[in-house]
Order: C-alpha cells, then structure tokens, then sequence
C-alpha cells in the first residue's frame, strides 16, 4: 500500500449553539498561542494566528516543505512553521497584497516563504473573484444566497479580476526537500485545482484538502469527486476531521 495519504477536512454546519462553542474554544487557544511568547503579539495587530483546527489531523507529522493553495492571509503557513517543522513553504494566494507580511513573521522559525499572487486551476486566463467579509470565505465560484443569508461573512463586498494559471506551470518542483505536503483551501474550486496539479501530486507525499458537505458555493466540487480524483492519483484516505 503507498505511504501516500490524503486527509479531508471538511467543513460541516452543525447546531448553531455548539458550532459558536468550538469556534469560541478555538480561538481561546489560538490566542493563548499567540500570548506564549512577546515576540507574537505582532501577530494580534494583523489578526493572525496558525491553523490549530488542523492539529488533530496532522499530529506527529513533519513536512518540510509545504505548497499552500488558498493562503490567505498565511494562517495555514504559520501553522506548518510553528508546528509541521517547515522550512520551505510556497503560498499561492490571488488576493493582492495578502501575504505581504509573512516573511517576517516566519522569520522566527527558519522558514523561507514563496509567493505568488493567482488562483490556480486547469486552466488559464482571468476571472473574477467573489471578495467576501470574511477574506478567507473569498472564492472564484459565487456564494449561494442561503448561505449569504446564514453566514454574513460570505456576502460579497466586491470582485476584483485574478490571473489564474495551471498548477503544474506555477509549481516547479526543482528538487523541494521532502516530505511534502499539499494544502488545499480554496472554496468549492477543489476539483478544478486538483486536476491542473496532476503532474505535481506525483512527488506529493501527502494532501490536506477542505471541501464542504453543505452548499456554500454555486456549482462547488463534491467531496467524493475531490476523494476519487485523489485515490486515482494513488493517495489513500487517512482521516476525515471537521473544523468550526
């Protein structure tokens, strides 16, 4: 069987009382985390902290270098510095400006980052991207009404034209030290990124990848779509986790 492994972190919508309470207590140890040492209350100003929703599924696990689809703000790549033992992280995030001040937040941890600033996909071209309250609800596919409704950080405040480009074009492999992960984050477009990273998934050794159960995004990618095109791949499903 391949060592090869795939971990699924979907995102549910459970009861409003005890979504607000695992949200609440994530966040409490995110910012304890944050609170450990004086040099990270930096982070605080830019409402920055690493992805511990994450732990459960990652525990014991070390990754070198890390490809960050969907970055954000480098939520994901301050976690992987901090708690993975990443030294190489490439962060592919089209919202301009977003990741300006990773580098030195990563500075701490020996972690040298790379950006570029497209959305990935199967193809090329120029899109519109859906811009929501919440920067990291953003995405190339438009929010469902109901869920705007639901959720107001999924309301659109603007779109804005992004570049988006092939995986494998944007993802030179040249020789990244192992093991390394693949991160996905990208608001329903899962399949479409995944399909233009076939070449790439071939020296990937393991994939974290966050799909929704629930119909946040017209025409979002299914989770047994995301499942399937991966084990076609020759990955393994490891563990499926929600995060709040």
């Amino acid at each position: 069987m391949s060592h090869r492994t795939t971990a699924v972190c979907p995102a549910t919508k459970a009861q409003v009382p005890v979504v607000s309470l695992q949200l609440s207590l994530l966040r409490l140890r995110k910012l304890r985390w944050v609170l450990q040492q004086p040099q990270r209350l930096k982070l605080l100003r830019r409402r920055l902290a690493p992805s511990l929703e994450h732990e459960g599924l990652l525990c014991d696990r070390q990754f070198t270098t890390v490809i960050d689809v969907g970055a954000n703000v480098g939520q994901f790549a301050l976690f992987a510095a901090a708690k993975l033992g990443t030294t190489n992280l490439i962060c592919i995030e089209p919202q301009s400006g977003a990741l300006a001040h990773l580098p030195t937040f990563l500075e701490p941890f020996g972690c040298h980052a790379e950006v570029q600033e497209v959305a990935l996909s199967d193809h090329t071209g120029v899109a519109p991207l859906h811009v929501t309250r919440a920067s990291d609800s953003s995405s190339l596919l438009t929010p469902t009404h109901s869920m705007c409704l639901t959720d107001g950080g999924r309301s659109v405040t603007r779109r804005m034209d992004v570049e988006v480009v092939v995986g494998d074009d944007a993802i030179i492999r040249d020789d990244r030290p192992g093991p390394v992960l693949l991160k996905v984050d990208v608001q329903g477009t899962e399949l479409s990124v995944l399909r233009g990273l076939r070449g790439t998934l071939g020296w990937i050794d393991a994939v974290l990848v966050e799909v929704s159960f629930d119909q946040l995004y017209e025409n979002q990618s299914r989770p047994q779509d995301v499942i399937d095109l991966l084990r076609a791949q020759g990955f393994g499903l490891s563990a499926i986790a929600p995060v709040p």
